[in-house]
């Protein structure tokens, strides 16, 4: 046996297990893309990362919070299949199999009997779901986004509320000194209606960001253009003393301190929550929510005896 015979013997060997892997890996691929395998972990991948634990998984709530992402529009074009009879053909096959041994199995908590692991009758989900996708998705599932923006509407009350106020001390001090003195009657009588016209200005403003007509920004911004009216007005109407003065440099002061740009005034005032705000209210709705189903069921509760008269 001479040595090129061995070599082509060895190299068909080589070549021959090269050929039968890359078989054995397109059958694996073809049968796990029929079977969703890699849909399937990674649909119960997200039920464990939501239930923070196998233990929970398997919960009504979490199977729904992931039915809902997975009808998300954003899940869904992810979720291409093959088109045609032949491409079709092996998966109906395994559909029909699947619908023989359903009513056999356990329904999961959240389904109902014509459901499939994927939700709503899916026959078929995404193998893959990018990062910023399944993180938007899961936003908008939990409505976080709405969420924020009514705290973001609740605190931009409060500020507004906070700033009138402080106007109107100053407003207060100022007549408070000047009382007595006929000059700055007419003069005074002028600022609290451009005071009132403000105000007016200010709840508008509030009433477009809560109706999604302007930005938080583009409220701020308005806001301070409203004040900094109301302050040129103070400056030209009030006649010029010691107490105008001062009051006219409180004023400036507050407009400077509070508006010197949008993003200081979102951050001084909060304006603006964050995601650890949102899940530590969100945690306490919950508990609140909780708690009054616990004193609604006790009939001796002062709650449900409230309730009851």
């Amino acid at each position: 046996m001479n040595l090129p015979f061995i070599l082509d013997i060895v190299l068909g060997l080589i070549f021959t297990y090269l050929i039968l892997s890359l078989l054995a890996s397109e059958i694996q691929e073809l049968i796990a893309t029929l079977l969703q395998w890699r849909a399937v972990h990674l649909r119960k991948s997200i039920e464990i990362l939501l239930a923070g634990g196998t233990r929970n998984s398997e919960e009504a709530k979490i199977i729904q919070l992931v039915n809902q992402i997975y009808s998300n529009p954003l899940v869904k074009n992810i979720n291409q299949e093959a088109k045609g009879f032949f491409a079709t053909l092996p998966r109906k096959a395994t559909w029909a199999v699947g619908s023989l041994t359903r009513p056999l199995t356990a329904v999961r908590a959240g389904n109902t009997n014509n459901e499939t692991i994927f939700g709503d009758d899916k026959r078929s989900g995404p193998s893959y779901i990018p990062a910023d996708i399944y993180a938007t998705t899961l936003m908008e599932t939990l409505q976080i986004p709405e969420f924020s923006q009514k705290l973001s509407e609740s605190r931009l009350d409060k500020f507004k509320a906070e700033r009138i106020t402080e106007i109107q001390d100053i407003l207060f001090t100022l007549e408070g000194q000047i009382q007595g003195d006929d000059k700055f009657t007419n003069s005074l009588s002028k600022i609290y209606q451009e005071f009132a016209e403000m105000q007016a200005d200010l709840e508008q403003i509030i009433w477009n960001y809560h109706q999604n007509k302007a930005t938080l920004n583009t409220s701020i911004a308005r806001m301070a253009e409203s004040i900094d009216r109301f302050v040129d007005t103070f400056q030209i109407e009030i006649p010029e003393s010691e107490y105008s003065t001062k009051a006219l440099r409180k004023l400036k002061f507050l407009r400077q301190d509070m508006f010197s740009s949008e993003e200081r005034a979102i951050t001084l005032g909060g304006l603006q929550p964050n995601v650890g705000e949102i899940v530590q209210l969100m945690q306490k709705v919950v508990e609140f929510t909780m708690n009054l189903k616990q004193q609604l069921k006790n009939k001796d509760s002062q709650t449900y005896q409230n309730l009851s008269n």
